[in-house]
């Protein structure tokens, strides 16, 4: 569930929606810290990072990846 959530993700910024994108990938978190597949959840605080530069929320950011 929370790797369909990640791809949605990416697939809301490709089509200009950012604040979606954004959405998706909270939401995808939240299923993917459940579960011990460290692989998505890296991938997924990796796309949250970006998805929020691409939003020009900048502090968030650096929050992120910096976990």
């Amino acid at each position: 569930m929370g790797s369909a959530w990640s791809g949605l993700s990416i697939i809301a910024l490709f089509r200009s929606q950012p604040v979606e994108s954004v959405e998706n990938i909270q939401r995808a978190l939240f299923y993917l810290t459940q579960t011990q597949d460290f692989d998505q959840i890296l991938r997924a605080y990796t796309r949250q990072g970006l998805l929020l530069v691409y939003s020009n929320r900048f502090i968030e950011a650096r929050q992120v990846m910096e976990l």
